[in-house]
């Protein structure tokens, strides 16, 4: 079961937040995971790579309204309620398009993960593809030093290196030729609900939407 315990990356949170190290070293916390749970989530701060809590807030604007009332936090929504509706976290996952492979969607079924749980415990591990903004292959194809970082336990996949590190400083996440014809690409368009296209500029508020259907 996806809890935020499971959900929360302690390299990542620490990563993106040089004040929380300053906060632990100060003896204020005892980890990262500890200011999450009880300051981090409710300052909409993300607990993973995959988990885009702007982007979550975004596009469920239903969802944005019940944690401005204080009732839950964007985490805890989508811990309870959003991955058992197929809401997706990050415009990095698209819950269809994972779940498009047919050995996949028939394991799913007979399991109790939901996709996204499944592609946090084992699909990023497997380089599975989680979205068709993310070419795991072509990632990993083109940056031999990111393999090298893997191996040496540097990051924890592929995905988790171009959110944090790859996607600032520029790196294809696909091919050219795909990024070049992607607003022309219809059989893909059915992933993503209507009217929502994500197209990759950059990360941390740095992905702006630039075609809408």
């Amino acid at each position: 079961m996806l809890t935020i315990e499971t959900l929360f990356d302690e390299e990542f949170y620490l990563f993106q937040n040089p004040d929380v190290v300053d906060e632990i070293a100060a003896g204020n916390f005892s980890s990262g995971l500890e200011h999450f749970v009880n300051v981090g989530q409710f300052e909409n701060r993300d607990p993973n790579a995959l988990f885009d809590t702007s982007f979550y807030l975004e596009i469920n604007t239903g969802v944005a309204a019940a944690i401005e009332a204080g009732s839950l936090t964007a985490v805890e929504h989508f811990i309870s309620f959003g991955q058992f509706e197929n809401r997706d976290p990050s415009p990095f996952f698209n819950t269809a398009f994972y779940t498009s492979n047919p050995e996949l969607a028939t394991a799913l079924e007979s399991s109790e993960l939901t996709p996204f749980e499944h592609y946090v415990r084992f699909g990023q591990f497997e380089n599975r593809d989680p979205s068709f903004l993310f070419d795991t292959d072509f990632y990993l194809s083109q940056n031999q030093d990111v393999v090298e970082l893997l191996n040496n336990g540097s990051f924890i996949s592929a995905i988790q290196h171009y959110i944090l590190v790859g996607l600032p400083e520029n790196r294809l996440s696909t091919p050219p030729d795909f990024r070049d014809n992607l607003l022309n690409i219809t059989g893909d368009l059915e992933f993503w609900e209507p009217q929502k296209l994500v197209i990759l500029s950059e990360m941390e508020t740095q992905l702006i939407f630039i075609a809408l259907f």
